[in-house]
């Protein structure tokens, strides 16, 4: 099965140093898709909607238009560290 949602980003990039140590990003999907979206970016999003005129029964879709696999999020990390890391499935259970 492959799924698709939004995350947000902020807990990936903090554990970017232990991503390197350990050579992995360990995450609870094998084959999914994985919209990003920063907490700064939803704040200023949240505060233009609620300060803002002409929102009142609006609809808007809070993340990123382009989803990014899970093989493509190691080879973002891999790229911007310089060091190669791999997705590797994880369940609750461990």
């Amino acid at each position: 099965m492959i799924t698709r949602g939004g995350l947000y980003l902020d807990p990936v990039a903090d554990w970017i140093p232990d991503l390197i140590r350990i050579g992995k990003l360990p995450y609870p999907v094998r084959h999914g898709w994985v919209s990003y979206i920063s907490r700064d970016d939803l704040a200023r999003a949240f505060a233009a909607i609620f300060t803002g005129d002409g929102h009142l029964e609006r609809l808007y879709k809070l993340m990123r238009s382009r989803a990014v696999s899970m093989e493509g999020l190691d080879a973002a990390v891999s790229r911007s560290m310089g060091a190669e890391i791999f997705s590797e499935a994880v369940s609750e259970d461990g």
